[in-house]
């Protein structure tokens, strides 16, 4: 070393390089350093400003031994140039999203970065969970979609609740999201919404953990005319906030808190029911009060000696008939109205298989105009 030039060169013998092509390398760790210099092939590394009197390496360190006893460390593997920061000659906004990088970005959120981390931000995104939930839900549990009016059974009440989640619930790094998307379950009700009474109406049910709620019964509960529901209404506490890919706290990212409300039902109807050819009457598949048209079918031959006469019955709760017409031969429906013609209505009052006194309407053929043989009938109501 010459005392004008106070530098120590460090280079690997068998360099590839014929020239001592340099960067600056700044490393801010040490007041103790002017500029450091290494070359883009690392082979070289220059140092100036220091006497130096001896330099080994060691473990991926350089140890310096200064003439006045000191040493200095330098992390070989982590060394940066200052050379390799990020200073851009435009002062406006970004103009494209790239990658990670959105537009509009401030110039001054990117200057000073090194270039690594600039290809990160644009490779590697910062990427943030979606949320699904909380819900909750109630069944009837084992019931069908409709009964006839009257009838009587045990109703049980079939409670869940979630809270929901976070997708993906982890991300490389160690960063964990929050179990659940919401807090704990705080209070249930159960509200019935039916013409009728029941026992499981209001009240605030049993809760157990976090989204555990009890399972009401209604022991004895009588079908009504129409809908038949019930619905639950769920309060969820306040969940946690979730990270993002850094780890970074997404603040009111967790759920606020509020409720979520499920519902469950069946239809209650009367039967409508269609002569034999014997005289009894057979019932039709359960149909919703509120259908229209009905169809009706008579499969005997209604010009046989003992046949008994055409008839059927529509409860009156379904409305007021206004039009009949038959199905021809082909399959194609009729344009003649045979209500109050072929067909004649009444009023009857009977007995369901599960409530009495009930308002039907009658209709029965004509036979002083000519008997028919099986046949479709579509009553519009």
């Amino acid at each position: 070393m010459s005392e004008n030039n106070k530098k120590l060169v460090l280079r690997v013998l068998n360099s590839p390089w014929a020239n001592d092509i340099k960067t600056p390398v700044d490393l801010s760790n040490t007041d103790k350093f002017y500029p450091v210099y290494k070359s883009f092939d690392n082979n070289f590394i220059h140092l100036k400003g220091e006497t130096i009197n001896t330099a080994t390496t060691k473990d991926n360190k350089l140890v310096i031994n200064k003439v006045n006893g000191e040493d200095i460390e330098v992390d070989l593997l982590n060394i940066e140039g200052t050379g390799d920061t990020y200073t851009s000659a435009f002062s406006i906004p970004t103009v494209k999203t790239v990658g990670g990088i959105p537009s509009s970005t401030p110039i001054e959120d990117l200057t000073g970065k090194t270039i690594s981390e600039i290809i990160d931000l644009m490779l590697f995104p910062t990427q943030t969970p979606s949320h699904n939930g909380p819900s909750t839900g109630l069944v009837l549990n084992g019931l069908g979609t409709i009964y006839q009016i009257g009838q009587e059974f045990s109703i049980t009440l079939n409670t869940s609740a979630s809270g929901g989640g976070w997708s993906p619930s982890t991300y490389p790094g160690g960063v964990t999201q929050p179990s659940t998307y919401a807090g704990n379950v705080t209070n249930a009700v159960i509200t019935y919404n039916g013409g009728g009474t029941s026992t499981v109406d209001g009240g605030n049910l049993t809760l157990s953990g976090d989204y555990g709620i009890s399972d009401p019964i209604d022991g004895n509960y009588r079908v009504v005319a129409g809908n038949n529901s019930w619905s639950l209404t769920t309060t969820f506490a306040a969940g946690e906030d979730a990270f993002d890919s850094k780890g970074d706290t997404m603040v009111g990212s967790g759920y606020p808190g509020g409720v979520k409300t499920a519902s469950d039902s069946f239809q209650g109807t009367y039967p409508v029911y269609v002569v034999n050819q014997d005289g009894s009457f057979k019932t039709l598949p359960l149909m919703l009060l509120t259908t229209n048209p009905v169809l009706i079918t008579i499969d005997f031959e209604g010009t046989a000696s003992d046949a008994a006469n055409f008839e059927f019955r529509i409860p009156k709760a379904f409305g007021t008939p206004t039009n009949i017409v038959q199905k021809d031969y082909q399959g194609i429906w009729g344009d003649v109205n045979l209500l109050n013609n072929r067909w004649k209505l009444n009023t009857i009052t009977i007995d369901t298989e599960y409530d009495t006194n009930v308002e039907y309407h009658q209709f029965k053929w004509d036979d002083s105009q000519g008997k028919i043989g099986p046949s479709e009938f579509k009553v519009t109501i």
